[in-house]
């Protein structure tokens, strides 16, 4: 009946279950907050985690020739830019934190490699500078300053344009376009690198992989975050430049010496070395001329 006294068991049970759907409510809340996070966490480190195990292949190996540096060029290029289109967008802020620590990454990437390939050359070989304002040797400067330099030229080069016609949407969007367009490109100098040298001896599988993977879960944020779309399509074309790497790594160049065997970069040794102390708990452990502690000489096999 209309206005109606409700009853006072009546009035507790309708207050529990409105406090009720408040807290479910409050702790979806909670949830979607921390699932952002998270999100974002992994947006980030994986854009530069993915390097370690080339950045340390390269060192171990005092050997660059697997690894592309204009894979860096790119990805310099294309996040310094993406820093500023974030200012006249205004897009995820996840998505600039990763862009300066794709930046930062990629300066450490440069570093390495030209100090590896500087210690192998002879030593009376001219050593080329960005100052020398060399077209011809453009990113294949002898000194980590002339990467730093050219990198500092793009920034204030940016700041120039952006200070002049930042007020204009046009501007914004071509520089959105220019930044996820060249960053779409990230692959295509390794495929042609691969193709060039017919072998993909030197590329490290775990940075191949954690790019496919990192592309496919970013092309997924990006649809949910409501990202300007020069984002999605950067995503989809890279995870289609992702594909045609691993298809040369396991299927193109699959009959090179150097091939990419699944089999054994899974099973690392120190895997295989405890899996057989379990299967065969006979197996001794010796002691070697470090000090340490081995498998006998047939587990390393």
């Amino acid at each position: 009946m209309a206005g109606a006294i409700e009853s006072p068991e009546a009035q507790v049970k309708f207050i529990e279950d409105a406090a009720s759907s408040t807290g479910l409510a409050g702790a979806l809340g909670t949830l979607a907050t921390v699932v952002h996070y998270v999100a974002s966490i992994v947006i980030v480190a994986g854009a530069v985690i993915g390097y370690i195990p080339q950045y340390r292949a390269i060192a171990r190996s005092q050997n660059a020739d697997g690894f592309s540096t204009l894979v860096s060029l790119i990805l310099i290029v294309s996040n310094t830019t993406r820093v500023f289109f974030w200012f006249g967008r205004d897009f995820e802020v996840t998505l600039l934190y990763q862009a300066v620590a794709v930046v930062a990454c990629q300066l450490a990437m440069i570093q390495l490699c030209t100090r590896v390939r500087v210690a192998t050359q002879r030593a009376d070989k001219r050593l080329r500078r960005f100052t020398d304002f060399n077209v011809n040797e453009f990113w294949t400067w002898d000194d980590f300053a002339s990467y730093v330099q050219a990198e500092a030229s793009l920034v204030g080069l940016l700041v120039a344009f952006s200070i002049a016609f930042m007020r204009y949407e046009w501007f914004v969007d071509a520089l959105g376009t220019l930044a996820l367009g060249v960053e779409a490109l990230l692959g295509v100098p390794q495929i042609y690198r691969n193709f060039v040298k017919q072998s993909t001896a030197g590329l490290s599988l775990a940075m191949i992989v954690s790019w496919f993977a990192g592309d496919a879960f970013k092309t997924v944020y990006f649809l949910g975050s409501g990202a300007p779309a020069q984002f999605l399509y950067c995503g989809m074309f890279q995870l289609m430049c992702d594909s045609v790497i691993l298809y040369q790594m396991f299927v193109a160049y699959a009959h090179e010496k150097n091939r990419v065997d699944v089999t054994s970069w899974c099973k690392a040794r120190f895997l295989r070395r405890w899996v057989r102390r379990l299967v065969n708990p006979r197996e001794r452990v010796g002691s070697d001329s470090r000090g340490g502690s081995r498998l006998s000489d047939a587990s390393n096999v």
